[in-house]
């Protein structure tokens, strides 16, 4: 075999080793899509869960703490890994939004102030949120998407730390549930909302693997 011809052989390998990674990037975002909707099924939560206030600000604690441990990872490189941070960063920030307006309307503290807080915490971290899945979905960057998580992060922290006070302050409980469910409703079209970006996220980046595929597949002549 001439020196050109065992270039050409070794160029050959290359794009088949190539082939062989885009094929399986694109089976590890299909799992993560399919995943992605199972894990909005998952976090559908039903009224006759929240008996009271404090049962929420528990479960807000709760979603802060894991949301917060995912956020702390670095950005993944693998394009199936970004896909299921951002599906979880999603759906728990969905629930906590709903959680921390149902409390703040909860009227179970007289404290105006505190549910004032919550209430415009609440929106911030869903405005910040949508910012941060800006930058993932233009690609702006290692550093601007960490950047964008950490005021996330932060977000999540004051919004836990709120929830715990108002829990110090609650006066009277009572039957919340059909005040909440108004809430879980907003939640649920802030959850379908995130779905429908998780499928945006995973058109765009079975698009540009496609692309790559393509180039392969009439670099090296196969089907």
């Amino acid at each position: 075999m001439s020196g050109e011809e065992s270039r050409r052989e070794e160029e050959l390998q290359l794009c088949k080793k190539e082939l062989e990674i885009y094929k399986q990037n694109e089976q590890d975002c299909f799992t993560a899509g399919v995943d992605t909707a199972m894990a909005v099924l998952q976090n559908v939560v039903s009224k006759d869960e929240f008996q009271s206030a404090q049962s929420m600000i528990e479960m807000l604690s709760t979603t802060c703490v894991g949301i917060l441990e995912a956020l702390q990872v670095p950005w993944p490189e693998q394009t199936w890994a970004q896909i299921m941070l951002v599906n979880e960063m999603s759906r728990s920030i969905s629930l906590i939004w709903g959680l921390a307006r149902g409390i703040a309307n909860s009227g179970a503290s007289t404290d105006v102030d505190l549910s004032s807080s919550l209430m415009d915490e609440a929106d911030l971290l869903r405005s910040e949120a949508t910012l941060c899945l800006v930058a993932i979905k233009n690609r702006s960057g290692t550093q601007v998407i960490k950047e964008k998580m950490e005021t996330v992060s932060k977000i999540l922290a004051e919004l836990k730390a709120n929830g715990e006070k108002y829990a110090g302050k609650i006066v009277d409980e009572q039957d919340l549930a059909d005040l909440v469910a108004q809430e879980i409703s907003a939640m649920d079209a802030a959850i379908e909302e995130a779905a429908k970006r998780m499928e945006e996220l995973l058109a765009a980046s079975r698009s540009k693997d496609e692309g790559k595929k393509l180039e392969i597949i009439v670099f090296t002549g196969e089907q």
